[in-house]
């Protein structure tokens, strides 16, 4: 995803959350947006009712205005440029499964940074997410250094003599 869609889905989440607040807007308003974006903008599913309920949930989530004072994680403005950053590094739908499974700000970012530098894919993000990767590494001292997977991008170098002793295997 590029950081120019990112940016249009974040104004759409922006839009939504002012529009409710000063208009009361539901479900139904929600829905012909969606309805009409699909058929002025013919972009199929990306503007989706439910992926507009998304970009609401995700500006909310980030930007922490609307949400109840228990729940903001006072995101300052670096940081919400590092989000926008980061989220645009990756595909809508990883976006919206941390958005969904990972609740902490603190690990949110640490998924977006993963995600983005491996290119985990939606399943294996869901796997690491599932394991509590994140809070294993912060355990271990390792967290932000990401070596822990072996995805460090170094491969300890084949030797010859070893290179030679590979077996092979007769068809």
């Amino acid at each position: 995803m590029n950081a120019g869609v990112m940016g249009l889905y974040w104004d759409l989440g922006r839009l939504i959350v002012e529009k409710q607040s000063l208009h009361g807007w539901g479900d139904s308003v929600v829905r012909q947006l969606a309805l009409d974006l699909i058929r002025d903008v013919h972009a199929g599913k990306s503007f989706s009712a439910r992926n507009l309920w998304f970009m609401r949930q995700m500006y909310l989530e980030y930007a922490n205005e609307g949400l109840p004072s228990k729940m903001k994680q006072a995101v300052s403005l670096s940081t919400q440029a590092k989000v926008k950053h980061l989220v645009s590094q990756i595909p809508w739908g990883q976006n919206i499964i941390i958005i969904q499974k990972v609740k902490s700000l603190d690990a949110r970012m640490w998924y977006l940074e993963a995600a983005a530098r491996y290119g985990w894919s939606r399943s294996i993000l869901l796997n690491q997410i599932k394991t509590n990767v994140c809070f294993d590494t912060a355990h271990h001292g390792v967290r932000g250094d990401l070596h822990f997977l072996g995805f460090n991008g170094v491969y300890p170098p084949l030797h010859h003599r070893t290179h030679n002793r590979l077996p092979v295997i007769a068809s």
